[in-house]
């Protein structure tokens, strides 16, 4: 049996006890979401994970373990990635989809390198990339895949978070919460700790690396990052 990966990150949600309360009370979850660079101006961001269990503080471990996907779900605002395909994948290796949206992985490893998707199909598919989070796979985006063209995708260090009582699934397709939220730049070591109380938000407020984020805030512009000659 394989062991499980070692955590490269964590992130810790802390709350007081009324809040805890209040968020139960009303049926609150936990998202989060992990920003992608790609040069896809069509990309989705995607659940990334939930969470129902609300406690005074909250760890949330990711691993460097990646899995690459096919899916027929069109890329569209509240559809849910249902993969045809689904195979481990490391950073410099090529996830190849074919006829019938199942895929092959090609090429070395190459640390630091984005992932490669590519397709020889005569169709339009779904692809993307899932990161284990809690040991288990959750996908970072969505992105339309067409046959014969190559499309480049690499995590970046940042994540969203929020609470809200809308029941979503990860690798659901997200393009605005309506709820507040906070943009989370990580740190080298991959190491933050955050803290949420339900009348006054996301903090804590003096931090750089912390941004609010309101309501209805589109999202792709904050977890899909173009190249800076792709921003609009």
């Amino acid at each position: 049996m394989n062991a499980a990966p070692e955590d490269t990150g964590t992130l810790t949600v802390t709350a007081t006890e009324e809040t805890v309360r209040e968020l139960h009370a009303g049926g609150f979850r936990l998202y989060g979401f992990r920003a992608v660079k790609t040069a896809i101006r069509s990309a989705l961001p995607t659940i990334w994970f939930q969470r129902a269990a609300i406690g005074t503080s909250n760890e949330i471990r990711w691993q460097d373990s990646y899995r690459a996907f096919s899916s027929n779900t069109p890329v569209s605002p509240g559809n849910l990635v249902r993969p045809l395909a689904s195979l481990p994948i490391a950073p410099g290796q090529i996830f190849t989809i074919e006829q019938g949206g199942i895929g092959r992985i090609q090429g070395p490893p190459v640390p630091g390198a984005p992932f490669q998707i590519e397709s020889t199909a005569t169709q339009t598919y779904t692809a993307g990339v899932s990161q284990s989070v809690e040991n288990q796979a959750g996908p970072l985006c969505a992105l339309p895949q067409h046959g014969h063209i190559v499309n480049m995708l690499t995590p970046a260090d940042k994540i969203l978070l929020t609470f809200t009582p809308m029941l979503l699934e990860p690798g659901t397709m997200v393009d605005a919460i309506p709820a507040p939220a906070a943009l989370i730049v990580l740190p080298q070591e991959g190491q933050r700790t955050v803290s949420f109380d339900i009348n006054t938000g996301w903090g804590p407020t003096s931090a750089s690396w912390l941004r609010p984020v309101p309501p209805r805030t589109p999202l792709p512009p904050l977890l899909i990052e173009l190249p800076r000659s792709d921003q609009p």
